[in-house]
């Protein structure tokens, strides 16, 4: 179902939410823009003359990107945060649930290198809910979130799965319909199934970003299974046959004991410490491969020794997070481009005041 109205008015809650103020009529949400100018040394003016460049997802020797996905509003999530900080396993909770509760835990996951994730109002059976229900269960989680966690939230899990999504509701398909609502709220991705959301949401690789999720058991961590699924992982990756790019997610709930938490934390340490593998939250990675996709590059000129280029990309608000462009250039050199620093992710959200409503009118 295709909502009527052209503009979602949820500027009253946050500043990220100004990304969903947009032309909701179909199609990948447009990203607000800016351009960055980079200046490159090259050895002689000849080479600067003729130097060009290319963007690029990972930078040299990069194989992969590891996180982890945690799900509901689980008293033990802080607890698991704290034991695999260590580790430097860096993760994504997906919060469910509606009131500022959960918030001073959601503030101290974020300041402890984590984001936040969406995941219904209602932790329902989403197969069942009509078009309208389903808009409603993200957006409203999606400002909440936002408000009482002071931080970007723009990852989606779907409760219990996609092996829960048969369709049911009225003959829809309910995977399609979910995507829809989760486009028309500005969401942009997440850890869900293997690497194949964007296609199950009927979704552009371009605008929603999945992951390979894998296991280690929830309450008694169990090396094999983790083991086994991160190899199947790693080999798609090596061959390029992972539709959302070489990212693999740990989850999904923080049920363990003290001491399946340090057992859980041994088991990922040998995967986090070895070459190539990049420690992202999920929303790190999703900002990450959004500005490899949607980001243009072109050279200006060239100025003496100094090849200058210019490059199109997403403000980080819109995508989530502040991550570098990766630039690789005609000599093999790889440049990491960070946004301005005037330009920063807001880290504070102003208190939503009354009730977020839509009407189909």
């Amino acid at each position: 179902m295709q909502f009527p109205f052209s503009r979602i008015l949820a500027a009253a809650a946050c500043c990220l939410c100004a990304q969903v103020l947009a032309d909701l009529s179909g199609g990948p949400l447009p990203l607000p823009t800016f351009r960055q100018v980079v200046s490159t040394e090259w050895p002689d003016e000849k080479s600067a003359a003729e130097a060009t460049a290319e963007l690029v997802l990972l930078g040299p020797g990069e194989r992969f990107v590891f996180s982890a996905r945690w799900d509901d509003r689980n008293p033990r999530s802080l607890a698991l945060a704290k034991a695999l900080a260590p580790t430097g396993l860096k993760s994504t909770f997906y919060v469910c649930g509606s009131g500022p509760g959960f918030g001073p835990t959601m503030r101290e996951l974020v300041a402890l290198g984590n984001s936040i994730g969406c995941h219904t109002i209602s932790h329902g059976y989403m197969r069942g809910f009509l078009p309208v229900k389903d808009f409603r269960e993200v957006m409203q989680n999606r400002i909440e979130l936002e408000v009482y966690a002071g931080t970007p939230v723009v990852a989606f899990g779907v409760p219990f799965g996609f092996g829960a999504m048969h369709t049911e509701a009225a003959g829809y398909d309910n995977l399609k319909v979910v995507g829809e609502a989760l486009r028309n709220a500005g969401l942009l991705g997440g850890a869900d199934g293997a690497g194949d959301s964007a296609a199950k949401y009927g979704l552009g690789t371009n605008e929603w970003v999945g992951s390979h999720v894998v296991f280690a058991n929830d309450r008694n961590p169990d090396a094999k299974l983790f083991q086994g699924m991160l190899g199947r992982c790693t080999n798609a990756f090596a061959k390029g046959s992972s539709p959302c790019g070489p990212h693999v997610t740990l989850g999904l709930h923080p049920w363990q004991s003290d001491e399946g938490m340090v057992k859980l934390a041994g088991i990922v340490s040998e995967a986090v410490a070895a070459p190539g593998t990049v420690l992202m939250t999920d929303t790190e990675y999703i900002a990450m491969r959004l500005q490899y996709l949607r980001s243009t590059l072109r050279k200006v000129g060239s100025e003496g020794r100094r090849a200058i280029f210019e490059v199109e990309r997403p403000k980080p608000y819109a995508i989530g997070a502040a991550v570098p462009l990766v630039l690789r250039l005609s000599d093999g050199r790889h440049v990491d481009v960070a946004p301005p620093a005037d330009m920063p992710v807001p880290a504070e959200f102003s208190c939503l005041e009354g009730a977020l409503s839509a009407s189909q009118d």
